[in-house]
């Protein structure tokens, strides 16, 4: 389930997953998750984070600027909230 966006005093609300994760469909599409707008499969983050114990700022360090630490974050909740998208993926 996602988490609730919240709304603030200044009219902001709190970012969820759903901001950063999308499932690109089309006929050449894999139907997985992605980080919106960068290409970078969600299964990949979650791979660093569990098989190789980076945190989300190392991860983001990694990809030299090309993804930030909240879109790390919000894969690695994406992921932990639909494992059945991610763990086919990481079975080698």
């Amino acid at each position: 389930m996602a988490k609730r966006r919240q709304s603030h005093s200044d009219g902001s609300r709190e970012r969820s997953f759903e901001d950063f994760v999308e499932i690109p469909t089309g006929p050449s599409m894999a139907n997985e998750p992605y980080v919106k707008g960068k290409g970078v499969p969600v299964w990949v983050l979650w791979a660093y984070s569990v098989q190789h114990g980076m945190t989300p700022k190392e991860i983001a360090k990694l990809w030299l600027g090309r993804l930030t630490e909240e879109e790390v974050r919000a894969a690695l909740l994406y992921a932990e909230a639909h494992p059945d998208l991610i763990e086919d993926k990481t079975k080698a």
